[in-house]
């Protein structure tokens, strides 16, 4: 290998990923090493003569010279520098001068982040919770991930196509009483189910109170049936908190319905929904007063569900508003949703008005037990798909899902896999179509209903 004397500048070099130019002299041989006789010795700059100098400046030069030549062969790092007054360059090789190492006295540190020693810029899953929140500021309420591993394998599905199935209610059980309804993260150890509602908060002001106000009524059929002697009438959960917290860590969102079809509550004014939405908020959600009881103690769900069917109708856009705009802002960087499961003759008669406030993230559309189902998708005088997306249309962000049931015995208007395919292949074309709602995790879960459908949801 034959050495190479030249000086060059505005060189280009590539740094890591990024290509950088910078201004350099430098005698190189092919393999970044000065050369033995090193263009230190060649006094000379782009069209410029060193001025002659007196004898002694001559001696001190040579042997200034000699000495870089002495130790050009001579490696160097940041641990390990060159004799002064050498310096180190970019190469990793002992030279001299600005022209040779730049203003660094040392190998210049790259601009690019060091993959040994760079701080990550996703979060730690050891200490930040997978729902987004930040530890420093979260409430003591936050679910607490690194009580529940992963099991899914499919990644958190993004905006569209997620299936979403109710549980709580023990349907299965009603009608099979070799399989009960099971704790809810069983429901969350495969890649079915991206949203699980939890079901239903049916009475808003129930007996006990706390303070004056009083605390809603939690219905979890077979899941729980515990209280406490404070609050005898407010279920007291503790064994279902590590299950919710595992679904949230297998990349799920939680959320809490209130209503059902046996729920007959109302509010009476525009402040007893404001303060049903701080109860909701402290009892489930991110609340810090201690004073509330927490049926599910620290775990905290993912948002709210409306599946309003009876009672009355007024005020539930002041109870929207109230979470959405005030309560849901309240932990910065975790992000909560709004849903409901309106019926879906247009408008609902329960939720009509609240659904244009435009407040609502999902919006799960039963289309069974009625004359608009998906018995009679393709009948112009039935099937009204459209007329939803027009309400979407009207608020953006709103997501549509087709509400069905997992069985005949779950609920009026079966319609089979095969069948509910060829209705996904229509609808999931719309901007507003965001996916599948099942009635209900128990008994999809148990005759194959939920992963058979969710396979076709999910590949869309």
């Amino acid at each position: 290998m034959g050495f190479n004397c030249s000086c060059s500048e505005n060189t280009t070099y590539a740094r890591g990923p990024h290509t950088s130019t910078t201004k350099y002299v430098a005698g190189l041989e092919d393999n970044g090493r000065p050369s033995l006789t090193t263009c230190i010795l060649q006094l000379k700059t782009r069209n410029r003569q060193i001025p002659r100098l007196s004898s002694n400046m001559r001696a001190a030069v040579l042997l200034l010279a000699l000495f870089a030549v002495a130790y050009a062969q001579t490696q160097c790092s940041d641990t390990v520098p060159c004799p002064a007054p050498l310096c180190c360059s970019k190469w990793g090789w002992c030279g001299i001068g600005e022209a040779w190492c730049g203003n660094q006295p040392t190998k210049p540190t790259p601009t690019t982040a060091n993959p040994t020693t760079a701080t990550p810029t996703t979060a730690n899953p050891t200490t930040v919770t997978p729902t987004t929140a930040n530890p420093t500021t979260a409430t003591p309420t936050t679910a607490n991930p690194t009580t529940a591993t992963p099991t899914f394998t499919r990644k958190p599905n993004p905006n569209k196509s997620l299936v979403a199935a109710y549980w709580g209610q023990d349907t299965i059980g009603i009608h099979d009483a070799n399989n009960l309804q099971k704790n809810i993260d069983f429901y969350c150890d495969d890649d079915t189910y991206d949203i699980i509602i939890a079901a239903f908060v049916p009475d808003y002001f129930g007996p006990d109170k706390y303070n004056g106000v009083s605390l809603p009524v939690l219905n979890l059929a077979n899941s729980c049936d515990n209280t406490t002697t404070q609050f005898p009438h407010t279920l007291n959960c503790p064994h279902l908190v590590p299950g919710i917290k595992k679904c949230q860590a297998n990349g799920k969102k939680v959320l809490l319905s209130i209503g059902g079809a046996t729920g007959f509550s109302s509010f009476p004014s525009e402040q007893s929904a404001r303060d049903f939405a701080g109860t909701l908020w402290n009892m489930f959600l991110g609340g810090v007063d201690s004073g509330f009881p927490r049926p599910l103690g620290d775990a905290v769900f993912d948002g709210i569900d409306f599946d309003i069917e009876n009672g009355g109708k007024a005020y539930y856009d002041v109870l929207a508003r109230e979470l959405k705009e005030k309560y849901f802002k309240m932990i910065p960087g975790r992000q909560f949703y709004l849903s409901s499961a309106p019926q879906c003759e247009f408008p609902d008669r329960m939720l009509g008005d609240v659904l244009e406030t435009g407040l609502f993230d999902y919006v799960f559309i039963q289309f069974y037990n009625n004359w608009c189902g998906v018995k009679n998708y393709g009948n112009q005088w039935a099937w009204n798909w459209p007329t939803w997306e027009a309400l979407a249309a009207k608020h953006p962000g709103m997501q549509l899902f087709l509400g069905v049931p997992a069985d005949t015995y779950a609920g009026g208007g079966y319609v089979d896999v095969n069948g509910l395919s060829k209705i996904l292949d229509d609808i999931s074309k719309s901007p507003y179509y965001g996916g599948v709602m099942i009635w209900d995790a128990t008994v999809s879960k148990v005759n194959g209903f939920g992963e058979a459908l969710a396979k076709i949801v999910h590949s869309k």
